[in-house]
């Protein structure tokens, strides 16, 4: 038996076919679990790749509930968890991956607005989220949220102020929810990529280039300073997830893993 059968995952930020939320989508399914998928359809485009993950994700054999929503409004937040409930009647699993890199840039020139969002998005929207699941995971007594920090989590990087300092409130936020949810057999952790091959993690060595350098070179240094020599895939992270999600990992709760490659020094 798969190890995760009939469990019922959410993954927000799933709305990509080469991003981390699609990924894990992927890698729970193929354990078995039942998927929950959102992400902002605010555009047609956005709109057509929700759908292609859905049906891309059908092939796995695993029933998929496809939500559009914008997880910083609260009234869509709550549509996620109420109709994740009316679809499988329980959440097992919650991934909180959706988040934005707005936040990126030269600290003196980041805007009230993109901190704001920063703020909004990568932390109080995946506090919120939890705040909705915990208590339908606390009347199960078991559930596992897993949230999307950063390497930037754990350690200070230019140029990234707004950005980073949400990433270590993720990883508090994580810290805190482990303790004191415990006892209700909910186990809380966070997965801390380096820099990922996606959209996202190309658009960020593209906003941190440096002026007078090309983006290949840049690159190419940041590479550099990772052990391994290359940046992360999506589905390395999403197998990171998945095992936190699964019995495997049934001892540990509170940990921020890097997914990071050895990023001794990225070069950023």
């Amino acid at each position: 038996m798969k190890e995760l059968n009939g469990q019922v995952a959410i993954v927000t930020g799933a709305g990509h076919e080469r991003g981390i939320g699609y990924a894990t989508a992927v890698a729970l399914a193929r354990r078995g679990a039942r998927i929950v998928i959102t992400d902002r359809a605010d555009t047609e485009a956005r709109k057509e790749q929700l759908a292609l993950v859905e049906t891309r994700l059908k092939d796995y054999g695993t029933p998929v509930l496809r939500i559009a929503a914008d997880i910083t409004d609260a009234t869509q937040r709550n549509a996620i968890v109420d109709q994740a409930l009316e679809a499988f009647g329980r959440i097992d699993i919650l991934f909180n991956n959706a988040g934005t890199d707005i936040g990126c840039g030269p600290y003196l020139e980041i805007q009230d607005q993109a901190w704001a969002a920063t703020v909004q998005i990568n932390l109080i929207a995946i506090a919120e989220l939890c705040r909705l699941v915990l208590p339908v995971m606390q009347r199960q007594q078991s559930g596992v949220i897993i949230n999307n920090a950063s390497m930037a989590g754990l350690k200070a990087i230019a140029h990234m102020a707004a950005y980073t300092s949400s990433k270590f409130g993720v990883v508090g936020l994580t810290k805190a929810i482990a303790a004191e949810f415990g006892a209700d057999r909910i186990r809380c952790n966070a997965v801390c990529p380096g820099i990922i091959d996606t959209p996202m993690g190309r658009g960020g060595l593209k906003q941190l280039c440096p002026e007078g350098m090309s983006v290949e070179g840049f690159t190419e240094l940041v590479e550099d300073g990772f052990a391994l020599k290359r940046l992360g895939q999506p589905h390395e992270v999403a197998e990171a997830v998945a095992f936190l999600a699964g019995p495997y990992a049934s001892y540990i709760t509170g940990v921020a893993l890097p997914v990071d490659g050895g990023a001794v020094n990225a070069g950023i």
